[in-house]
């Protein structure tokens, strides 16, 4: 497994000048107001772009301590890198073949319901209570399988 380099546009964009705009003066002067939108910085198709090419590497195997250590050393800031890695990371769950508490909850749940749905089996608790704990054996066992595929 090869690490791929990072691409060369996942540089962090810089203001265009260093110079601070109050926006809180009266609106006398529109031109202050729109020399404060010059310095606003659209990084969305670097922040997709880089996305992207974490997501490509955690399914290729690269670990997020990696990726993120590599966007910091493009000048993203730590928190912004762990912040794009986390994304990834949560994106490629299914994909790399992670069990959720939400994937096992739901399952669980799902029998739970129809555990609950006894129809004309209500009227004999007895039976009721068997079908129920029929379902229950079903979740434990279901358990296990999530368990196993760990």
């Amino acid at each position: 497994m090869e690490d791929s380099p990072a691409p060369d546009n996942l540089d962090k964009a810089e203001p265009a000048s260093a110079t601070t705009v109050s926006i809180n003066t009266p609106a006398d002067d529109p031109s202050q107001y729109a020399a404060a939108l010059e310095q606003v910085v659209d990084d969305f198709e670097i922040q997709a772009s880089s996305l992207a090419w974490v997501t490509d590497e955690l399914l290729k195997g690269r670990s997020t301590e990696d990726l993120q250590n590599c966007l910091v050393d493009q000048g993203w800031t730590s928190d912004e890198a762990s912040n794009v890695v986390e994304q990834a990371r949560r994106a490629t769950r299914r994909l790399r073949g992670v069990i959720t508490r939400e994937d096992v909850v739901i399952e669980a749940n799902r029998n739970y319901r129809k555990s609950m749905t006894g129809g004309w089996f209500l009227a004999f608790p007895s039976l009721n209570a068997a079908f129920r704990l029929l379902y229950s054996l079903g979740n434990l066992i279901t358990l296990g399988k999530m368990r196993r595929r760990r």
